[in-house]
């Protein structure tokens, strides 16, 4: 009873407070004339809770606001009175924006007025401003979408209005049609054949990567993910051409020379390994061709021959089985001549003929195919966990691994095929502190490129064998890669490691290296928690990452409408008809991106050309065309601001507005040609307090004033004289009383 008198006094007073004087707080939506000196004209209490954006119609006479009340508000601005107020969001409605669309009911050449508004509770409302009247919801329901399970943090229309693009916390972003008679939200597109995503413009997974596999020219990465799923990807282009579902844990898997055979495990209990008939391009869809039933045991090795004729099966007990591609049906007897260890890797010969096979007996074993007999036995130090025989067989790389009751020893070995002679490159030893043998063991098992313990992790080598790299991880999970040039050059001392020509940390956010693959001299990839990661060895730079996208700051229609660029840490361009990625701009600044924006023209010469800006202070412009898939980079200006926060071009495109911390904004004039864009002219406009930040900005339709909020709770506008220049002193909008969120 006492907390219920104390709201009931605490209302008293405010009703009290809000008769006695005009209210200017977060609650309130302020105007300004036109005039260069501020009047403030229309000011009044608009909502229960914080303004989240305001955004006028084409004509410039209505106003819509949203808020953290969960309402929309539309307002005749010439006769300052509320017009309609849309009530239906379950929680705060984050932004709401006019749209105009063709609709079949009215006739031809008749449009219906809408507004679209985005909210907390996760969903998109489209109201139709003819048939929501009052607080009712009749005689029409506003549709609702839920096209994402976190956060929508922006959401804007597509050129003709008939279209929406949203930006969400869940590091995704969706596309969708608005059907003009309906009002339903249409289903548009579908990513990489994704029939379940329905229209989320999304990559990569968060569930853990378990292996990874390229085809033969390394044109295509193919990641096996703990969800059950093999994701396909363009190497050169850094974004997912594909995916397969259905492959149970994807801990093992198989590729063919061509990547058009993919072996993998199975979902099902009585079904050990699948093979698929695959497009890496994503153009169709990958397709079953036979379930593979044999073995008793899981699956822990798998190999397609290079010409794609034969598949390997190889489980935890030694137990392998040869297959023909075409029937898939096994061929002859199965292959027992490891019985009873398990078989950790295996790799078809360049011909197809006998088999090289990595297991718990210490030993790399060479097996004839067509005898079953051995061709090939060399002693090995402990287990055999990891093995790759390069194009001319003339060199393999191992892994092994040895347990006693104190530590755990891992090796990586470079073996001459010709002469059977053993080069030892690396080792690493983990002591064991507290821990049983056999937990060690069974811990160990269950994962063997575990990033917990000093160990080697991987290796691979060159196609034509000598140059080596290998992964080798610390107790914190930091992992080294260290790089052989010519491993084959004999040692001074046989009995003396070859040290490494290279080595380089790779950053420990990425976690430990699980596998590794050498894709040129200079390039290789590696799989670290859930992504695969391409790497330059001269300068130890980061090429590309195949992974989901991370939190989405804002997302981009071209002028056409044709795509879509999404920002994050890096930059993707997607294709808005199929959603298919397109391509990517790896960490296009030091830090995430805030803001992009296409230019508003676009040339047949020249494509499509955007900005970004980010948390290094710094605007870049890119120039991009769907004929030739990589991004081109133009130029990066400094604009003296610690972070961007928002970038806006000017209607012709030949100016663009920036906006950043430490009170910057800047206009900038753009030089314009058919290869590049560059900074012709900076105009700097002066705000006194330098720790003022700048987070929103709006052109207006003329090009001839800015306005800009700010965090001081004022707002700015500069006017652009008649000859180009900038009247230094701007109107100051005057009536909030916190940070400016949307002008």
């Amino acid at each position: 009873r006492n907390r219920q008198n104390r709201v009931k006094f605490v209302r008293l007073i405010d009703r009290q407070l809000n008769n006695a004087a005009p209210r200017s707080d977060r609650t309130t939506l302020v105007s300004a004339s036109e005039a260069n000196q501020a009047s403030l004209y229309g000011s009044g209490l608009a909502h229960s809770d914080i303004v989240r954006s305001i955004r006028f119609d084409a004509t410039g006479q209505k106003l819509v606001s949203a808020s953290n009340d969960y309402t929309v508000k539309a307002w005749d601005i010439s006769q300052r009175v509320m017009i309609q107020q849309f009530k239906g969001h379950g929680g705060w409605v984050t932004g709401a924006s006019f749209a105009t669309m063709s609709d079949p009911k009215f006739g031809s050449g008749q449009q219906q007025r809408h507004l679209v508004s985005a909210s907390r509770d996760r969903t998109l409302r489209v109201w139709n401003l003819a048939s929501y009247t009052g607080d009712s919801v009749e005689p029409e329901l506003p549709r609702t979408a839920s096209p994402h399970r976190g956060d929508i943090s922006s959401a804007c229309f597509s050129p003709d209005g008939s279209r929406i693009l949203t930006a969400s916390g869940d590091h995704t972003a969706s596309l969708m049609t608005i059907d003009g008679a309906t009002l339903a939200f249409r289903d548009t597109v579908q990513l990489q054949q994704e029939t379940n995503s329905k229209d989320r413009l999304k990559e990569g997974s968060a569930y853990v990567a378990m292996s990874m596999a390229t085809d033969q020219a390394n044109r295509y990465l193919y990641v096996g993910s703990a969800d059950a799923t093999v994701r396909i990807w363009d190497i050169a282009r850094g974004v997912q051409s594909g995916k397969v579902t259905g492959t149970g844990l994807s801990d093992v898997m198989g590729v063919s020379g061509d990547g058009t055979l993919l072996l993998t495990g199975a979902s099902s209990p009585k079904v050990k390994a699948i093979l698929w008939k695959v497009d890496p391009t994503g153009k169709t869809k990958p397709k079953q061709m036979h379930r593979l039933r044999g073995h008793d045991q899981a699956i822990t090795a798998m190999a397609i021959s290079r010409d794609g004729s034969r598949l390997f099966t190889g489980d935890g007990v030694g137990y392998g089985l040869l297959w023909d591609a075409n029937s898939g049906q096994p061929i002859g007897k199965p292959i027992e001549n490891v019985r009873g260890f398990r078989i950790n890797a295996a790799q078809f010969s360049a011909d197809g003929r006998s088999i090289w096979l990595g297991a718990d007996d210490g030993q790399l074993t060479q097996i004839d195919l067509a005898s079953r007999s051995y061709s090939r036995r060399l002693d090995h130090t402990g287990f055999v966990t990891d093995l790759k025989v390069s194009d001319d067989q003339a060199y393999a790389v191992t892994i092994g691994e040895r347990l006693t009751q104190t530590r755990l020893e891992t090796s990586a070995t470079l073996w001459d095929l010709s002469t059977g002679r053993s080069t030892l490159l690396a080792t690493a030893t983990d002591v064991l502190q507290g821990e049983s043998v056999v937990k060690a063991e069974t811990k160990d098992r269950s994962n063997r490129r575990s990033g917990d313990r000093m160990r080697i992790t991987s290796v691979s080598l060159s196609r034509k064998g000598g140059a080596v790299i290998v992964g080798q991880s610390d107790s914190e999970g930091r992992s080294i890669i260290k790089i052989w040039k010519d491993a084959s050059q004999k040692k001074k001392r046989p009995d003396q490691k070859k040290r490494p020509d290279q080595s380089f940390a790779l950053p420990q956010r990425l976690g430990a290296v699980q596998d590794l693959a050498m894709v040129s001299g200079d390039r290789c990839l590696t799989l670290n928690q859930n992504a695969a990661f391409a790497w330059d060895l001269s300068s130890t730079q980061l090429l590309h990452s195949y992974r989901a996208h991370a939190r989405l700051t804002e997302a981009s229609f071209s002028p056409d409408g044709k795509w879509v660029a999404t920002a994050s840490r890096s930059i993707k361009i997607w294709d808005a008809a199929t959603g298919e990625a397109s391509a990517k701009i790896e960490s296009p600044h030091r830090g995430p991106v805030h803001c992009i924006q296409f230019r508003p023209a676009t040339s047949k010469q020249a494509g499509y050309r955007f900005a970004t800006g980010g948390d290094d202070g710094r605007i870049a412009f890119w120039r991009w065309s769907p004929k030739q898939k990589p991004v081109q980079e133009s130029v990066y200006h400094v604009a003296d601001a610690a972070r961007i926060h928002w970038i806006r071009y000017s209607k012709d495109g030949r100016r663009i507005w920036v906006g950043g911390d430490g009170g910057v904004v800047r206009m900038l004039e753009l030089q314009l040609d058919d290869k590049a864009t560059s900074v012709k002219s900076s105009t700097k406009l002066d705000v006194p307090d330098l720790g003022v930040d700048m987070l929103c900005g709006s052109i207006s339709p003329d090009g001839n004033c800015i306005a800009v909020g700010s965090n001081d709770s004022l707002g700015r506008v500069w006017n652009v004289l008649k000859d180009g220049a900038i009247n230094p002193k701007p109107t100051i909008l005057a009536g909030h009383a916190d940070s400016i969120e949307g002008i």
